[in-house]
């Protein structure tokens, strides 16, 4: 009796080793969380930016009260922006790191600017939520990984949408005021081509498996990279290498 639950058991730990190869070969679990304790919240305009045009470094600049930016290199790009924190961080892409730097170069950078406003502005909003993992693009529609949608958001160039969506129900929160609240467990990301809404590369984990506020998802200009903001912690998403990855 005591040979057979044995063998029992591990068969069934054998089923459950295979079944989380399976899942790890389709996930990619390597998009590191970064911290921004320079910020202790992140509220107000999350901007990004190249240091030069064609560099691949990334400078990244919370904006939450009084200063001017120029979003086009003309006059009329400049806008009335809140004030900065002083606090400016510059991602690396080949070490996956965060790096706060000096205020002052970010005025000394050449790269164009993006932030949530303007990607908007120039992106596509008919990518909709309709279902509680199924996203619609005119008459297409596609399911996501995760079980739960939370956020779209349409590329500056309209050549792509990216896509949050978690594995666990919705939370409710004391604050929600009868919205909807925000899933739990594993988060992912995706990416998704239009206007057919093929799904490019892999779905992606974000390293985090608890609420996830996204209130910031913001595209580089030249749309290397992709930013996922929560608070005072950030993925990044290397859009590039996504590109070249099979579904």
């Amino acid at each position: 009796m005591a040979g057979t639950k044995s063998s029992l058991t591990l068969a069934l730990l054998a089923a459950l080793a295979l079944a989380l190869g399976g899942c790890s070969r389709r996930i990619q679990t390597d998009v590191p969380l970064l911290e921004t304790p320079g910020w202790k919240e992140i509220v107000g305009q999350l901007f990004v930016r190249s240091e030069d045009r064609g560099d691949t470094r990334l400078l990244i600049k919370l904006i939450s009260g009084g200063d001017q930016f120029d979003l086009d290199g003309t006059a009329e790009g400049v806008a009335q922006a809140p004030a900065t924190n002083g606090v400016i961080y510059r991602y690396d892409p080949r070490k996956r790191e965060l790096d706060e730097v000096r205020d002052g170069l970010w005025g000394e950078a050449s790269g164009e600017m993006c932030c949530l406003s303007t990607q908007r502005m120039w992106g596509d909003d008919r990518v909709k939520i309709v279902g509680e993992r199924l996203i619609s693009y005119q008459r297409k529609r596609q399911t996501t990984r995760g079980n739960t949608v939370t956020r779209v958001e349409a590329s500056p160039s309209r050549k792509w949408v990216a896509v949050l969506s978690a594995d666990g129900p919705v939370k409710q929160s004391l604050y929600s005021f009868g919205k909807d609240g925000t899933p739990q467990g594993q988060y992912y990301h995706e990416l998704f081509r239009l206007p057919d809404l093929a799904p490019v590369g892999k779905p992606i984990r974000l390293p985090v498996d608890r609420s996830f506020h996204t209130d910031h998802i913001v595209w580089s200009p030249d749309e290397r990279f992709l930013v996922y903001a929560d608070g005072y912690r950030m993925c990044i998403m290397h859009i590039e290498d996504q590109l070249g990855s099979k579904p």
